[in-house]
């Protein structure tokens, strides 16, 4: 629309050749003839014209004044959901949400969320099903995103062997005690997980070491920063890997920091994580309570 410009204060006069006769429309002094893309833009309190329901000239308008467009009201959008508060890392024994084996993606397990003492995968293999250097079992659908990694590490220079794998409620049982023997039950809270906590009863979690050594990861400084930890952990997430339990995060993760322990979570649950910046615990926990 071309904005009227020097109209008189009051009146805007049309004359009319053809017929002879004056026409007067009067438009109220202060409304202004302008909008933005066909909504009424409100510099002041006036309502103003739209463009499509202006008329196209005063003498086909059938009308005095041009119609007034709706004010659309500035109204804000409703808030998302809050996530989900995260539980505090409490010692307890609530059965988890998610523990049947087709859950294996989303099962939560920290200091409280437990599996019960016969939860045992039924599709177990050695872990050289996957051309890995190592021992113990895995389930069988972690199989190939485990050879596919180990392939891709071992050509960047940053192979890995497998320390431990599946364990049963039983050996857990055995290694929390070692733990606690060595160095005493607030540390072995802190760095082992009790009897039907551990992610390794899953079958889909793996506690790595370099290759060609049998020296654990837990007796470097930090095997995080070896060739192999650091290649893992920049990369694993490619595969369905995700690092269970990173540094700087125990307030959230309920552990202390193990660059070593890496769990399966598939291809697509892994870039998830990685792109929401959040730690696995945190990542299950929102996702759990989505899901019914």
């Amino acid at each position: 629309m071309t904005p009227t410009s020097h109209v008189p204060a009051q009146v805007l006069v049309v004359v009319v050749a053809a017929s002879g006769m004056l026409l007067a429309s009067v438009l109220p002094q202060g409304m202004a003839q302008r909008t933005t893309q066909g909504v009424a833009a409100p510099a002041d309190d006036v309502p103003r014209p739209s463009a499509s329901s202006a008329p196209a000239s005063p003498a086909t308008s059938g009308g005095n004044s041009a119609p007034r467009a709706a004010v659309v009201p500035d109204v804000a959008p409703d808030p998302l959901p809050a996530a989900p508060a995260l539980p505090v890392c409490a010692y307890d024994d609530v059965p988890t949400r998610f523990a049947a084996l087709s859950d294996w993606s989303v099962t939560l397990l920290d200091t409280s969320f437990t599996l019960g003492p016969d939860y045992r995968p039924d599709d177990l293999v050695p872990v050289g099903t996957a051309g890995v250097e190592g021992w113990g079992e895995i389930r069988a659908l972690v199989v190939d995103d485990l050879r596919a990694m180990d392939e891709a590490a071992r050509a960047a220079g940053a192979g890995f062997a497998v320390q431990s794998a599946f364990r049963d409620h039983t050996s857990q049982q055995e290694i929390f005690q070692e733990w606690v023997a060595t160095i005493g039950e607030a540390g072995a809270l802190a760095e082992s997980a009790r009897p039907g906590h551990s992610e390794h009863q899953l079958g889909t979690a793996l506690d790595l070491r370099s290759a060609g050594t049998g020296t654990p990861a837990w007796e470097h400084p930090d095997w995080g920063q070896t060739p192999a930890g650091a290649w893992l952990r920049e990369n694993s997430w490619q595969y369905g890997f995700v690092l269970s339990y990173p540094e700087g995060q125990s307030a959230v993760t309920c552990y202390d920091y193990e660059s070593w322990h890496f769990r399966y979570v598939g291809r697509e649950m892994a870039e998830q994580m990685r792109t929401s910046g959040l730690t696995p615990r945190e990542h299950l926990w929102r996702t759990s309570d989505g899901l019914t």
